[in-house]
C-alpha cells in the first residue's frame, strides 16, 4: 500500500524534476544500424502491470513503465527489442512463487529460461549483421 510520507516544496520538485531530466538525458543514445539490443524488463515479488490488484495498488512499477517507454520510444527501432516478465506470485508464476524458497529459485529460472528464449529468437530474426548466431 502507498502512503504519503512528506509533501515536497517548490525547490524539491525542481531539484527532483532535474534529476529526473538528467536521467532521461542520459539515456537517450542512437543504437547504431548495426548493434542490437533487447531490453528485458523483470517486475518484483506480486507485481505485474497487466494486473496491479496483485500487488494492492493502482500505480505500475517503474519495471513495468520503463519496459513500456522503451517499446514506444523505439517500436520502428528493428535493433532493439523489449520484452516484459511479471515477477514471482503473479498468475503465470510457479505456485508460491512468493514466499517458498525453492518456488522462488524455480519461478527465478524459469523466467530467465523464458526472457533467454526470447533474446535467441529476437536475435536470430535481426538482420543488420553479417554473422548470424545458431
Amino acid at each position: 500500500m502507498s502512503e504519503i510520507t512528506k509533501i515536497l516544496n517548490a525547490a524539491e520538485i525542481a531539484r527532483a524534476q532535474q534529476q529526473a531530466q538528467q536521467v532521461a538525458d542520459a539515456a537517450k543514445s542512437t543504437i547504431g544500424t548495426n548493434t542490437f539490443v533487447f531490453y528485458a524488463g523483470f517486475d518484483g515479488t506480486n507485481n505485474n502491470r497487466d494486473n496491479l490488484s496483485l500487488s494492492g495498488t493502482t500505480q505500475s512499477t517503474a519495471v513495468g513503465l520503463l519496459e513500456q517507454g522503451v517499446f514506444q520510444a523505439n517500436k520502428d527501432n528493428q535493433n532493439l527489442v523489449s520484452k516484459y516478465y511479471p515477477g514471482p506470485g503473479t498468475e503465470t508464476a510457479v505456485t508460491g512463487s512468493s514466499v517458498l524458497p525453492g518456488a522462488v529459485t524455480a519461478e527465478g529460472l524459469r523466467t530467465a529460461e523464458e526472457a533467454y528464449k526470447d533474446f535467441r529468437k529476437a536475435a536470430l530474426g535481426y538482420t543488420g549483421c553479417e554473422i548470424r548466431c545458431a
